[in-house]
């Protein structure tokens, strides 16, 4: 039996991650280089603010691509 790969395990070796923005939750002070994290809500804040804004914009979109005829 082989082991079944994740799909999107291509992109996350893909993706180069330079900074971790995280709560201050102990788990990623132990888990995650110190150098590379950040604790904070202002950055967060920001990557979530992102990420809801494209993902309103996707829906809209697709709301509009649906109701030609």
């Amino acid at each position: 039996m082989t082991a079944r790969r994740s799909p999107n395990e291509a992109t996350h070796r893909t993706v180069r991650i330079r900074r971790f923005y995280t709560d201050d939750w102990g788990a990623y002070k132990r888990h995650l280089d110190p150098l590379k994290h950040e604790v904070g809500k202002q950055n967060t804040q920001k990557i979530a603010n992102k990420h809801l804004n494209l993902q309103r914009r996707i829906k809209r979109l697709a709301r509009r691509t649906i109701c030609f005829s």
